[in-house]
């Protein structure tokens, strides 16, 4: 990792702590932070190309999913850098 990505990341990550106070966020935090729905979101997670998710312990299969704030952060860059390479 160079310097500036770690600078982005570290800048990144604090911002959503602080903004959500937490760094767990929910699937309409996540679609908010990156601009789309949350049917937009399922769909990336569906496809397996959208940030690394959790499902919260539940007893059935469909129980909410969480997202880590690092998680969320890592894929913001990465988008970010393959807009740059187009």
């Amino acid at each position: 990792m160079d310097i500036e990505y770690k600078v982005r990341r570290q800048e990144l990550m604090e911002m959503l702590h602080k903004k959500y106070e937490s760094l767990i966020l929910s699937r309409k935090d996540v679609s908010r932070e990156l601009g789309i729905s949350t049917a937009s979101l399922d769909r990336l997670k569906k496809n397996g190309v959208g940030p690394l998710y959790k499902k919260k312990n539940t007893n059935g299969s469909n129980g909410p999913v969480q997202y880590a704030i690092d998680a969320v952060v890592d894929f913001i860059i990465t988008e970010d850098i393959k807009q740059n390479r187009r």
